[in-house]
């Protein structure tokens, strides 16, 4: 929005201007109190209403034209900027030749400009007139629109780049897929989507096993490598753009899946798709290459039901498909929920 006038102090003559301001917030909230809770500042431009009306008026054939610019929004009727040049006539006679354009609203504001002409200038191009004064008013309004349109422009390239930052906050940086901050907001979206909707929502934990024997073995490096590694053969696997892999922390992995029924399957394939990946783990006593084992859960979530529940229970599977022998899938029933 842009604000009514201003006094800029520190400028000769006490000149106005308007300031705009472009809200930014967290994230791309479509309510009053979302943007609220979302609000991060604003970005404030100033803008010297002079500047503006001098440079439209700079490239027009507008010598001998007194012009005012008028801010009339919710019926006020103030000054923003007078160009004035006296008249050897009577201005009273003047101003009966005047010439008013309402601009097309502005950021909320509305204004309009008067245009009156001296007497050199009716006798000079008397003959004109309409057509110099109806260009000057065009100027006007496309350089106001020119501001508009740039303003706009960079409020989009703003909104972007806070995307992508957006984005960036919520990847892992070693793995490159969703990190917890990211789980954590989508299991709340889609666990509510499942409410609403009474679908079933399905959740895997997964761990790598014996990882920290493998950090021993073959060192830190090596082991961020097999963390990459395993993230991608499991990402190939989870595959609908409704399904999220994330690194929940260390060497422990969790996937989200809206709408699905038999998530043992998919639990199934990332076990043999990071088993195929045939990474040596000499000193594993599960197998003698690195796997995973996997706890899944499913439920039909109801209003009564908390997300965190269903969170403890596929920890709970996947703790008991590493106590029972490792590299298996465990699937724990929770439909109370």
């Amino acid at each position: 929005m842009a604000t009514s006038s201003i006094t800029l102090v520190q400028e000769p003559n006490n000149e106005k201007g308007f300031l705009i301001l472009i809200p930014i917030y967290n994230g791309l909230p479509t309510t009053v109190s979302n943007r609220q809770k979302n609000i991060k500042g604003f970005i404030v431009g100033v803008f010297r209403i002079g500047d503006i009306f001098r440079t439209a008026f700079k490239w027009s054939p507008t010598a001998g034209i007194n012009a005012k610019l008028i801010d009339i929004t919710n019926n006020g009727n103030e000054l923003l900027y007078e160009k004035n040049i006296n008249s050897i006539v009577d201005q009273d006679f003047l101003n009966k030749l005047s010439y008013t354009k309402k601009l097309k609203p502005f950021n909320g504001r509305n204004w309009k400009v008067i245009a009156t002409p001296t007497l050199e200038y009716i006798e000079s191009r008397h003959s004109h007139l309409p057509y110099l004064l109806g260009f000057s008013s065009m100027l006007l309004v496309l350089l106001i629109a020119y501001y508009t349109y740039h303003i706009s422009i960079r409020n989009k390239a703003l909104n972007e780049a806070q995307s992508s930052l957006e984005e960036l906050i919520e990847t892992d940086a070693l793995t490159t897929i969703s990190n917890r901050r990211c789980f954590d907001k989508q299991i709340l979206i889609e666990w509510n989507r499942a409410t609403r909707e009474k679908s079933m929502l399905s959740l895997l934990m997964i761990d790598i096993d014996d990882f920290k024997l493998f950090n021993d073995i073959y060192g830190h490096v090596r082991g961020d490598i097999c963390l990459k590694e395993v993230a991608i053969a499991m990402k190939k696997v989870i595959n609908r753009s409704s399904d999220l892999i994330a690194r929940y922390g260390g060497e422990e992995f969790v996937v989200i899946l809206p709408s699905t029924e038999h998530a043992s399957s998919i639990a199934e394939l990332c076990r043999k798709a990071v088993e195929g990946l045939r990474i040596p783990h000499k000193g594993s006593p599960t197998s003698e290459y690195i796997t995973i084992s996997v706890g899944v859960t499913s439920t039909q979530p109801k209003i009564k039901g908390e997300v965190i529940d269903l969170i403890a229970m596929a920890d709970k599977a996947m703790y008991e498909a590493k106590e029972s022998g490792r590299n298996k899938v465990i699937v724990l029933s929770y439909t109370d929920v």
